[in-house]
């Protein structure tokens, strides 16, 4: 018995059911669906700080119209953008439910 065989034996006597096989699944479909979440939140955590932001460049417009405008637009392509990132996240939650 090799030194591998001998410590997953012996932390089967310690924990359990612990050995070899009892390896958490990293499949190819488990990666890339982590991949896909994380970069999702990513994104959405870019688009709610870009609302954040195009609110206080409304805010420090000073009545400036052409700045309010900028600020508008900002806040509706940003939130347009979480829109987006929303629906990109239900729509890959549905497929990789469909593929299991």
């Amino acid at each position: 018995m090799n030194k591998f065989n001998q410590l997953a034996v012996s932390i089967k006597g310690v924990g359990g059911n612990n050995t070899v096989d009892n390896l958490p699944d990293v499949s190819g479909t488990n990666v890339v669906n982590s991949v896909i979440n994380i970069s999702l939140t990513l994104v959405g955590i870019v688009a709610v700080g870009m609302i954040i932001y195009a609110g206080f460049k409304y805010l420090t417009a000073n009545g400036d119209a052409s700045q309010a405008k900028k600020a508008t637009q900002m806040l509706t392509y940003s939130i347009a953008g979480l829109i987006v990132v929303i629906a990109s996240y239900a729509i890959v939650a549905f497929v990789v439910n469909q593929v299991k």
